[in-house]
């Protein structure tokens, strides 16, 4: 239990003390130098670095939320081009 005999606005100030004054750029705007870079693409994001044998992922989620999902027919997702994998679950007992 803390002591109730403790101000907080001394401990405020003991602990203002510590910190020392703020900087002068502490709540001031400042200028964005690499603004150009992002607006004619020069900046690289991740999601534009592709490497070799680079597989994307695709989650699929049931619309309801307390179903009890019986069966999941992955056949369609199996012919489609460039599919390398399903996972699911498996039975779930």
């Amino acid at each position: 239990m803390p002591d109730a005999s403790v101000d907080r606005m001394s401990v405020e100030a003991d602990l203002g003390s510590l910190a020392g004054p703020a900087p002068a750029y502490v709540g001031d705007r400042q200028r964005k130098h690499n603004g150009s870079s992002f607006l004619t693409g020069e900046v690289m994001y991740t999601a534009d670095i592709t490497l070799p044998n680079l597989a994307h992922v695709a989650i699929l989620r049931s619309p309801h939320s307390h179903a009890h999902i019986r069966r999941i027919d992955t056949r369609a997702a199996e012919k489609l081009a460039g599919c390398c994998r399903h996972l699911d679950r498996g039975p779930s007992g």
